[in-house]
Formats: structure tokens, C-alpha cells, sequence
């Protein structure tokens, strides 16, 4: 469950804020919740820059309890069209992912290097199919155990345009991490909701 507004500044800059709030074990714990807010520029219609500031919790069962950490990230994206497909590229350098770097009273900073390219099918009037893979590489404190790419996520889903202003969106998607000496599968199936109030 999400929410996302953004705010124009001029043609070209804007800020964009966006909470989402994220439910594991088949809807039955709290995993996970964070407040994005960045600024945003794009200077011609394929093109965009993003640096944004995240504050996030994570159920942590290891400490039964809330972690919060503080997070900054820079990303650049691109998009063409190529017949009846949108194809769209996102790179981003992220720091403080994840919780299993977190010790008792103490914090690391790690970076990663993540990208996300998808592909969607834009020939229908009011259906768009959708695919997308993201791969995460570890820019520093890497473990001797650990692969090249830490995190890999594959996806497939189909957007309805319900109206002009209002979208649904049903997805699945397979995620697979490195966070310990064997793999760490998370099978998702999700239901968004879209809807832009001028």
C-alpha cells in the first residue's frame, strides 16, 4: 500500500514525496515501511535526474524490534519507444540498504549500484503489459561468500486504464538475495491502485 504526490516547480524541476507500507508471511506481519523525498529534473521528454532522501523502518525478528535508517540515493533514467514497445532504463547509486549490516548500536554504510530496465507493450487502448528484471551489485564491504550481483528481481504484469486519471495494476514477482551463505527467495504478488487529482 502506497501513496506518491508530486509537486511542480517549473517545467523542468519538480519534488516528489511517497510512502509505502509492506506487509510479509501472507499479510500477517508488518515487514516493512518508508517516506521518499527527493527533488527531480528532467531535462527533455527521455531523460530524468532524481537525488531523494528515505527514512525507513524494518521489522527486525533477529532484534524483535524497529530498525530506522537513513537513506540517500542518486538515479538517472532513460526511455525510447521502439514500435509498439516503451522501453525504459533506471540507474541508481544507493547507500544504508540493508538491515543485516546493521549491529547493535552501530551502523555501516553500504552502497549499491542498482538497475531496473522494463518493457511495455503500448499497442492496446486500454491494457499495457508489462515486464521488468532489476539486479543489485554490492559497490563495497562485499562478503568473501557473496555473488557478484547481490539481488536479482524479475517481474511480469498488466496495467487497466480504468480512466483517464485512474489506473489498476496486477503483478507478480520473484526476488532472489543474497543474505547469508545460501539464497533467499521472496515470491510477490501484487495490487496497485494509481489515481492523478489536478
Amino acid at each position: 500500500m502506497g501513496y506518491a504526490l508530486d509537486k511542480k516547480i517549473n517545467k523542468e524541476w519538480y519534488w516528489h514525496f511517497s510512502t509505502q507500507y509492506r506487509l510479509n508471511d501472507n499479510f500477517s506481519r508488518f515487514d516493512y515501511m518508508f517516506y521518499d523525498i527527493g527533488l527531480n529534473f528532467k531535462p527533455t521528454k527521455n531523460t530524468e535526474f532524481e537525488a531523494a532522501y528515505v527514512w525507513n523502518f524494518k521489522n527486525s525478528i533477529k532484534r524483535k524490534g524497529l530498525d530506522n535508517r537513513s537513506q540517500f540515493y542518486a538515479s538517472f533514467f532513460w526511455g525510447t519507444r521502439a514500435g509498439v514497445f516503451k522501453i525504459n532504463n533506471r540507474n541508481r547509486i544507493q547507500s544504508s540498504l540493508e538491515d543485516e549490516n546493521l549491529t547493535d548500536g552501530n551502523s555501516r554504510s553500504d552502497f549499491f549500484y542498482r538497475n531496473k530496465t522494463s518493457i511495455r507493450y503500448k499497442d492496446l487502448d486500454d491494457f499495457t503489459p508489462f515486464a521488468y528484471v532489476e539486479l543489485y551489485w554490492r559497490l563495497n564491504n562485499k562478503n568473501v561468500w557473496e555473488n557478484t550481483i547481490y539481488r536479482t528481481r524479475y517481474g511480469i504484469g498488466l496495467e487497466y486504464k480504468i480512466s483517464k486519471r485512474k489506473r489498476i495494476e496486477l503483478y507478480y514477482m520473484i526476488q532472489q538475495q543474497i543474505k547469508r551463505r545460501q539464497p533467499d527467495y521472496i515470491y510477490v504478488i501484487g495490487l496497485g491502485f494509481e489515481q492523478t487529482i489536478k
